[in-house]
């Protein structure tokens, strides 16, 4: 390792020698992510993109939403709480407007008991438009666990921006075919995503780099919502998010900027 420049870190792929129990194999999990969280400080001189705590705490949901309305850029109207009386103003104060709720960590629900990550039983929460009235009905649940309420954005189109360093490449992505009108989400797999090559703002560019760059990161997948009016909505940044599809699909040099980056 002392030969080399630089690390491009992505996490484990999930797959593991299993053990006598689950709560064991967590426990070893939890051990090997404290090793990997501390890497980079036991070689510092080596290029990270990113350094595995960074992209640990940057993976923060309610943090990148902070950051980003205090860097400027748009947000949803938002609510992250547990506490009944507040949800209960928020959703009501809404009005007619329509409404999303969605996880505060992660939207991957680990429900095998046998720890087996591509098993059936385990579950994917998409962002999806949900009833006012079923909120304010269901208030008293709210309190076993926090969760990101927000305005639901009228889009037209989806944009997946990757950030290596002051490089971006923007996707346009529509989803086509997807049954269930109430699904905001362009990762749903029951419809067909498509892409097209984007041209940001200069201003969009600049704010996706900034809010990455707060984060502590090098390297980050910005989901951001282009609304009817023509806004800019910022979503959230996956520090891991996936960029091949834009390569392959669009042409973009994603994989030479992530090099470039390693070796500068």
């Amino acid at each position: 390792i002392e030969n080399l420049t630089g690390f491009y870190w992505r996490r484990p792929n999930g797959k593991y020698q299993k053990n006598s129990g689950r709560k064991i194999d967590e426990y070893m999990q939890n051990e090997g992510r404290v090793i990997t969280s501390s890497l980079a400080e036991y070689f510092p001189r080596l290029n990270w993109i990113s350094k595995p705590g960074a992209e640990r705490s940057g993976g923060n949901k309610p943090l990148q939403l902070k950051l980003a309305k205090e860097l400027g850029i748009k947000i949803p109207l938002t609510c992250i709480s547990n506490y009944p009386p507040e949800i209960d103003e928020f959703v009501r104060a809404l009005g007619n407007r329509k409404l999303t709720m969605k996880p505060v960590g992660t939207s991957f629900m680990d429900l095998d008991e046998g720890g087996d990550l591509s098993s059936s039983k385990n579950k994917v929460i998409f962002t999806q438009i949900i009833d006012p009235l079923d909120i304010l009905n269901n208030l008293d649940m709210v309190r076993n666990c926090p969760v990101i309420f927000q305005e639901a954005i009228q889009k037209e189109f989806d944009l997946r921006v990757t950030v290596i360093d002051d490089e971006t490449y923007a996707a346009k992505i529509l989803l086509e075919g997807c049954q269930d009108d109430r699904n905001l989400d362009w990762r749903n797999y029951e419809g067909k995503r498509m892409y097209t090559a984007y041209q940001l703002p200069l201003e969009i560019h600049a704010q996706c780099v900034s809010v990455v760059k707060a984060l502590g990161l090098r390297f980050g997948c910005v989901d951001i919502g282009v609304s009817s009016d023509g806004d800019y909505v910022f979503f959230e940044v996956n520090p891991q998010g996936q960029w091949l599809p834009s390569e392959i699909k669009l042409g973009y040099d994603i994989s030479g900027s992530i090099v470039r980056g390693l070796t500068k």
